[in-house]
């Protein structure tokens, strides 16, 4: 009788443990949310702010920033994943009116932009408070043709004295298309950004996540190195230089737990590598120095950084510069 009683215990212990199981699995099934992933642009003329945006959305250096026009050229990627959602920015170069398309790098520029418009799920425009250019004219006749929702952001609200100023120019910019909504933000002073992330989280499709949740960009060590070492050389040369310089990695390696990265400045004429260069090779070596602190921030570890200066005229009309800056002619 106790071998019985002992035995049905056991079945109870057993039928416990499966009705249990059974539930756990249940409340796991219905507590999982759906995940959700997408790609959004963000376009505008240049100098607008779309590069600072992007690393106050990331919340760390992506993009390179300066007063200069034309700073960014290729686009990058942002990724931000919070819970369930990624958000996978591109940071697009500033949209070229037709009439300043003068050689084949404005001509990719402007060709990555519209590429971009036509396969993300989120566009998001940014315009400088209340400044209308061609250029203006121009991205909104190609965001009328997008297919996906187009988010309007007046930024840099912090440079207008009177706030009384921005609904009219809200409720002025509304009347231009069929917006899915309008945000005022300040990407430099932090300013609505987090309410612009949940906007455009709240229209990402649903879907699996691309990247890991550690992943934070697809550019590698190349383009990263590339850019900050072109990030100082615009903010060295100010208005000395103009924007024809462009920086190609030609080599990295890692040994002794060190990088070494060799790295060629282009520029368009022998009197600019002389400002490049600077009198005894001093401003060369400060942008050099400048570059190499913040690559070596990045990476954690010493880096021994190696520049040369060349002269290739017109590069930013050549097919196979413009390949190896990182463009792509087949697509």
């Amino acid at each position: 009788m106790k071998e019985k009683i002992e035995v049905t215990e056991n079945e109870k212990l057993t039928e416990n443990k499966s009705a249990e199981s059974e539930l756990s699995t249940q409340n796991k099934v219905s507590s999982e949310k759906p995940t959700y992933c997408g790609f959004v642009a963000l376009i505008g003329r240049p100098n607008v702010g779309k590069s600072t945006l992007l690393n106050a959305l990331v919340k760390q250096k992506l993009s390179i920033t300066s007063r200069k026009p034309n700073t960014t050229r290729n686009p990058v990627i942002g990724i931000t994943t919070q819970a369930n959602y990624q958000t996978i920015y591109v940071d697009t170069p500033g949209f070229q009116a037709p009439g300043a398309i003068k050689d084949l790098l404005n001509q990719q520029m402007n060709r990555a932009i519209a590429q971009q418009v036509d396969s993300v799920d989120v566009l998001v425009w940014l315009l400088d408070g209340s400044i209308w250019t061609t250029a203006e004219d121009q991205i909104l006749r190609t965001i009328k043709k997008a297919n996906c929702p187009v988010i309007l952001c007046i930024n840099k609200i912090d440079e207008i004295a009177n706030k009384q100023q921005l609904l009219p120019l809200l409720q002025k910019r509304a009347t231009l298309h069929d917006f899915a909504v309008l945000i005022p933000i300040s990407a430099l002073k932090h300013q609505q950004v987090e309410e612009l992330q949940a906007e455009i989280q709240s229209r990402l499709p649903e879907g699996p996540h691309h990247y890991s949740a550690d992943h934070h960009t697809d550019r590698g060590l190349n383009f990263y190195a590339a850019e900050r070492i072109r990030e100082k050389i615009i903010r060295q040369l100010g208005d000395e230089l103009p924007y024809q310089t462009s920086v190609i990695v030609e080599k990295i390696e890692e040994k002794n737990s060190m990088f070494w990265i060799h790295a060629l400045i282009l520029v368009h004429q022998q009197s600019q590598k002389m400002i490049v260069i600077g009198q005894g090779g001093q401003r060369l070596k400060k942008i050099g120095e400048q570059a190499r602190i913040e690559l070596e921030e990045h990476l954690g570890c010493k880096v021994v950084l190696k520049l040369w200066v060349r002269v290739e005229p017109d590069w930013f009309d050549q097919p196979k510069i413009m390949h190896d800056l990182g463009f792509d002619f087949d697509s």
